[in-house]
């Protein structure tokens, strides 16, 4: 367990061999983000929040998996328009999700690298995503 500040920044975790490990916080200007750490890298379970968002579909927020600094595995992604929880994969949406928007409507949606693929799920959508 360690404590390293920088100009811009502040972590406060494990460390091995010099790089961020393990159960990590670090806090900039940008961002802020609690979880696991590999070799500097979110890794693993983790929360991460935005304190600089540009527009309305901007990720605000996100608590999921992290594999080497990318979204990836279930999460909850939300932004000042609307939230998704579901599957990533290599940083983008990836999989069967529900999107809500503002007014609370929910869909179910499915996802192929970041694209949105179909509303509602059927058979021939899913053996793609797969």
């Amino acid at each position: 367990m360690g404590y390293m500040k920088g100009e811009d920044f502040e972590y406060l975790g494990g460390f091995q061999k010099g790089e961020y490990s393990m159960l990590g916080r670090i806090k900039t200007k940008a961002f802020f983000y609690i979880g696991m750490w590999q070799e500097s890298r979110e890794h693993g379970l983790g929360y991460f929040k935005s304190t600089q968002v540009a527009s309305q579909n901007e990720p605000e927020s996100y608590f999921g998996y992290w594999n080497q600094g990318l979204k990836h595995g279930y999460g909850y992604e939300s932004s000042r328009s609307e939230s998704y929880q579901g599957e990533f994969k290599s940083g983008k949406r990836h999989g069967i999700g529900m999107i809500t928007n503002a007014q609370r409507k929910t869909q179910v949606v499915i996802y192929a690298a970041g694209k949105l693929l179909k509303d509602a799920p059927d058979q021939k959508a899913l053996e793609i995503v797969q």
